[in-house]
């Protein structure tokens, strides 16, 4: 990802030339507003978590490994709401039948 955002930092032609030497004010811009994204989200972070927030360079790359790192704990809670519901659907048949 860093090597993309250095490419992304100069003005280029259409061919992807650099054009100049001097960083793209929109580059500039863009990055203080995600350094800031990045400071913002690492300070919510629990201390159990937020040795997974090291090393990382943008606000995107410390979502999408957060989104990895846990998204087996989505799964595995939505498991046991359906699990939940399905016990509750057939105490309800039992009952009515």
């Amino acid at each position: 990802m860093a090597a993309n955002l250095v490419q992304l930092s100069f003005l280029t032609d259409k061919e992807g030339n650099d054009l100049t030497d001097q960083i793209n004010p929109a580059f500039e811009i863009w990055h203080d507003k995600d350094q800031a994204m990045l400071t913002w989200m690492r300070s919510t972070c629990s201390e159990h978590v937020l040795p997974f927030t090291a090393g990382l360079a943008s606000s995107r790359e410390l979502w999408l490994n957060l989104e990895k790192r846990f998204q087996v704990v989505g799964v595995s809670s939505e498991y046991r709401r359906n699990l939940g519901r399905c016990f509750s659907n057939n105490r309800h048949l039992r009952c009515t039948s």
